[in-house]
């Protein structure tokens, strides 16, 4: 693939107004073939395959199926306004670190002048790699462009999972027409975990940075008794936009438990009735999920509910914190409960391994 070749491509998929400037580090060496614009590519695409996963998680299905689509995935890029350009237009001369910063920086002013002739006002700019921050942000900000970032983004070789997350968040914070949201506010029901009320642990902390992140509401009630239980569900059913309902109590196999009571699945799909009918049900307590499978069917066929999640054992209370973190943000981002639960399963593996986290499906 000659040089001349690197700006056909990218031209073909050139938006009519670029709303979103990716500025990544070079293009790749003449021979590699693997060209983020370029159409047939066959292996280490990770810039693209990566960047598409944050933008389209609902049209991702496996890596295959997406290297197969990739002109497609390259016109709904360019529909939606985002193009991605490189602060060197020659591949990289040399790999080592201070080598690469030199040749950006020499770069630079050739940068700026393409920026400018691609970009208005309203225009974000995104800048991807260690390297590229640290030569183009403070200058890039200085004369006046929209910078995003004010923390570097990993090039996600080897660090995929930290550059979806970390593009993830900054596009979150800064624009919400990136891609299709279905956004789920939350419900949350939670009892003492123990009697130490002045130093009291809680899951509202979750709820708030979701809220924060994601830009969703949360209603978080608290309760010990059954009667309260019941009365705070009541309150709850068919709350409009909502589509979690988050249960915080200690556990045991198709149980929650309370201060002085149970409640076993059977009779929490009693109190629930159709009320939550399409929703997302997450038992963030202890070993729930560990009740006899048939049991669980029965509950999602009773209360027509979308999805159920929850802890086959006993789980520390930070792991399944961090966990039910990253539960009820992912969700947030996909329609398909199919498709999130095996998104997550991929990312998060060894976390759902360690607290035996399990989803039912309708």
């Amino acid at each position: 693939m000659e040089a001349i070749n690197f700006e056909a491509c990218r031209k073909k998929y050139k938006p009519e107004k670029t709303r979103h400037l990716f500025i990544s580090e070079a293009p790749p060496k003449l021979d590699s073939k693997r060209f983020f614009y370029y159409e047939q590519v066959q292996m280490a695409d990770y810039l693209f395959l990566e960047t598409m996963k944050v933008l389209y998680p609902d049209d991702f299905s496996d890596i295959k199926n997406l290297r197969q689509r990739k002109g497609e995935f390259l016109r709904k890029f360019q529909r939606e306004g985002f193009y991605l350009i490189d602060a060197s237009n020659e591949p990289m001369k040399d790999r080592r670190r201070s080598k690469k910063k030199k040749q950006i920086k020499d770069s630079l002013e050739t940068l700026i002048k393409k920026v400018r002739n691609l970009i208005d006002k309203e225009t974000k700019i995104i800048l991807i790699c260690k390297t590229v921050y640290e030569v183009c942000h403070d200058e890039l900000k200085s004369r006046g462009f929209n910078v995003l970032n004010e923390n570097p983004i990993p090039f996600p070789i080897g660090h995929q999972i930290e550059y979806r997350e970390k593009l993830k968040t900054l596009l979150r914070k800064y624009t919400m027409s990136r891609t299709k949201s279905h956004k789920k506010n939350i419900a949350c029901l939670e009892s003492l975990w123990d009697k130490d009320i002045e130093n009291r642990l809680s899951v509202s902390p979750i709820l708030e940075l979701v809220s924060k992140m994601d830009g969703v509401k949360y209603t978080y009630l608290t309760c010990s008794t059954i009667e309260e239980f019941k009365y705070n569900l009541t309150l709850l059913k068919r709350k409009r936009g909502y589509g979690i309902l988050y249960l915080a109590f200690h556990g045991s196999p198709g149980k929650i438990i309370l201060a002085k009571s149970t409640i076993e699945i059977e009779t929490l799909a009693t109190f629930m009735g159709k009320g939550f009918k399409d929703w997302i049900i997450h038992f963030g307590s202890c070993g729930t999920i560990g009740a006899r499978k048939d049991r669980i069917k029965t509950f999602i066929k009773a209360t027509d509910v979308s999805m159920v999640l929850g802890y086959k054992k006993d789980v520390d209370w930070i792991d399944s914190a961090a966990l039910d973190l990253l539960i009820l943000d992912w969700l947030q981002e996909y329609k398909d409960m199919n498709k999130f639960w095996r998104m997550l399963k991929r990312d998060y593996k060894d976390l759902i391994s360690i607290t035996a986290l399990k989803a039912f499906h309708k």
